[in-house]
């Protein structure tokens, strides 16, 4: 996986495609660096919009709600560099692991690394988020 996808994509509850919001820019409903999606209770999709430093919140039919700015710096010397990759674990499960490190050594005593992983569903429709399970 390379690049950035700057669009939202909807899937039915089978992994069918429904529809997708968005293109690249810093205008409404534009991304540029689409780090991070959640859907919360009422169904409002929550996108971290991480290169125009804010998150956009659009109604489950992809309609712009509200736009929360956040400004933390960073400085020009920053760099973010993601790691892709697919690993099973020992039952042989497929895993897709996504693994972010921020790099900047003006505002950052260490590098600040996340990660985020995703297990493969028994029925192989779509991925499913999981936390990390370190027994």
């Amino acid at each position: 996986m390379a690049g950035n996808v700057n669009r939202v994509a909807k899937f039915n509850k089978d992994g069918n495609f429904v529809k997708q919001w968005g293109s690249t820019g810093d205008g409404p409903g534009q991304f540029k660096g689409l780090k991070a999606i959640a859907v919360d209770a009422t169904g409002d999709v929550y996108v971290a919009d991480a290169g125009n430093k804010r998150i956009q919140v659009f109604d489950g039919e992809g309609n712009l709600q509200r736009v929360m700015t956040i400004d933390v710096p960073y400085s020009a010397d920053a760099t973010l560099t993601e790691y892709f990759e697919l690993l099973p674990d020992p039952q042989g499960t497929p895993w897709f692991v996504v693994t972010s490190v921020l790099h900047d050594p003006t505002y950052l005593l260490k590098d600040f690394i996340t990660s985020s992983n995703f297990k493969k569903e028994p029925d192989d429709t779509k991925w499913k988020p999981a936390p990390c399970d370190f027994d």
